[in-house]
């Protein structure tokens, strides 16, 4: 808890002023006593005094979900913006509006947030996950996100997509042989090829470029 205490300092009028700054929301009790008295000043102490969160700032918000590490194109995904303070408290209830822009292909779409609750920080978007046309196994995209005009924390976030596999994914051993030793490792393939011939387990084919990757157990 970071709380700063400065003074007394004594005026002309023998009042004597306390500055006490805290920058962890909540609520502190003060208790006010003289040196060597043993005890606290009688009348309105102890004080309590509630701390609340100071305004939104873009650079200390938490962007995170599953909508900013990684998606399935075509699939719906989601990531949340929670609003803090500088020095990082929820700002609950927040009326601050936020925005974000995808990018992909050399397009840009706008992505909108739903309203914040009054005892939520939390700003959330979904949207779906672009399709990019071709035959690649994986892409990339950006989303930005913005408060009036200022970055929020990562001003750019790389989201690495794949494409939905193939229903029919084919799998097959290295080895000719159904039996196998206990406690040997022996590997396997999996194989999702658009076009040409599937390999032929009983054949002993080899696998071809298409793989996407191989296990070892």
């Amino acid at each position: 808890m970071s709380v700063t205490i400065i003074g007394p300092t004594s005026t002309s009028s023998e009042v004597f002023n306390v500055t006490f700054r805290a920058t962890i929301t909540g609520t502190y009790s003060i208790v006010v006593a003289v040196a060597g008295s043993g005890g606290s000043i009688s009348g309105s102490i102890p004080l309590s005094v509630i701390f609340r969160p100071s305004s939104t700032d873009p650079a200390s918000c938490l962007v995170s979900g599953s909508g900013v590490s990684g998606g399935v194109a075509s699939s719906s995904t989601s990531f949340t913006i929670t609003a803090r303070d500088v020095f990082t408290n929820l700002v609950p209830g927040s009326s601050d509006v936020f925005s974000a822009v995808l990018t992909y292909n050399g397009g840009t779409t706008n992505l909108a947030f739903s309203a914040v609750g009054s005892t939520s920080a939390d700003f959330t978007s979904t949207y779906t996950v672009p399709v990019q046309a071709g035959s690649v196994k994986s892409y990339t995209i950006a989303i930005s996100v913005m408060l009036a005009g200022s970055a929020v924390n990562t001003p750019v976030k790389t989201v690495t997509c794949y494409i939905t596999p193939d229903s029919n994914l084919y799998i097959f051993w290295e080895t000719s042989s159904t039996s196998i030793i206990a406690g040997t490792a022996t590997l396997f393939y999996i194989q999702d090829v658009e076009t040409g011939t599937w390999p032929n387990e009983a054949s002993g084919a080899a696998p071809d470029s298409s793989i996407l990757r191989k296990d070892s157990y």
